[in-house]
């Protein structure tokens, strides 16, 4: 499971990542430990995790709870450059179900990415793709 965590309209996030690129990603930084990385490649790199972080989420179902502890839930299709905004499809709410919404990440407490078995979108003639 990879979830993101949002400090409530701080640009600092939480990211833990769960996936097989974890140990590559270790290993990196094990190996650049050896080595004085500058801020600007630390920061290069931290903005390659958050890029790839989001690339893999699209698509995906997400969980998300809300500032004011609604939880919410829906299939991510996009995020904006600056990620400000997140693009959700099909999302449920405790009273409505919205074909399409735009969330605000300055409302958002925590996004869950639920496990791969749950990453089902249905095509429009029917047929399941994984």
């Amino acid at each position: 499971i990879s979830t993101l965590h949002h400090q409530g309209g701080r640009s600092s996030a939480l990211m833990e990542v769960c996936s097989q690129d974890e140990g590559q990603t270790i290993e990196y930084l094990r190996k650049k430990a050896a080595q004085e990385l500058s801020d600007a490649d630390k920061n290069g790199f931290m903005r390659e995790q958050t890029l790839q972080f989001w690339r893999d989420c699209i698509g995906c179902r997400v969980s998300v709870q809300m500032l004011l502890g609604t939880a919410v839930s829906g299939v991510l299709k996009a995020c904006d450059a600056k990620q400000q905004f997140l693009l959700v499809e099909g999302l449920q709410t405790p009273m409505w179900k919205y074909k399409n919404a735009v969330l605000r990440m300055e409302d958002i407490v925590y996004l869950e990415v639920l496990p791969e078995e749950d990453k089902c979108e249905e095509l429009e003639d029917g047929e399941i793709s994984e």
